[in-house]
């Protein structure tokens, strides 16, 4: 049994099951408050600030109200098109990502497929093959593609991570003022 503090000042009491595994370093960047647990917190304008220094790396994102930023009907806005660049690097950050909304239909299309598709890559020693999975986590369907790509590996690093065009973030920053 644990103790901890709620946010109203309560003390909660939580009972862990005897076979749950503590994963002591796991990062989480949310845009909420977390009682309890670990946690960033971090504004829209702060993950924007980030994009460039790695900061969001290696661990859990949490936008709560996400159709702020990735409004269905502002598809083409700069603050809609900059977070769905930064949301199509989740796989290079190593990020698992989560996004809160009311209903789905309030967030712009490209920011849903990314938050409902799982990407995993598995490198294959015998075959020499890429083997990559998409999951769709609505449907839970899994279509699997799997490709030679030992030509290519000599021409770029797949974990690269572009930087951002700094003229792009400040718009988008200018934006949140």
């Amino acid at each position: 049994t644990t103790l901890f503090r709620s946010k109203d000042g309560r003390t909660v009491k939580i009972t862990i099951p005897k076979d749950y595994i503590m994963i002591p370093e796991v990062k989480i960047f949310t845009n909420f408050h977390l009682f309890g647990i670990k946690y960033v917190y971090c504004t829209i304008h702060d993950m924007f600030r980030w994009l460039n220094d790695n900061t969001i790396m290696d661990g859990i994102l949490g936008i709560d109200e996400a159709y702020i930023e990735m409004e269905a009907r502002r598809s083409g806005s700069r603050m809609n098109v900059t977070m769905t660049h930064f949301l199509q690097q989740m796989r290079k950050r190593k990020v698992e990502l989560y996004l809160l909304v009311q209903h789905g239909r309030f967030l712009d299309w490209r920011s849903k497929y990314i938050a409902t598709r799982n990407f995993t890559c598995r490198y294959d020693e015998k075959t020499k093959k890429v083997n990559l999975i998409i999951k769709d986590i609505r449907k839970n369907k899994e279509r699997p593609i799997s490709y030679d790509a030992t030509q290519y590996w000599q021409y770029y690093d797949t974990d690269e991570l572009p930087e951002f065009p700094e003229e792009r973030i400040e718009q988008a920053l200018a934006l949140k003022k």
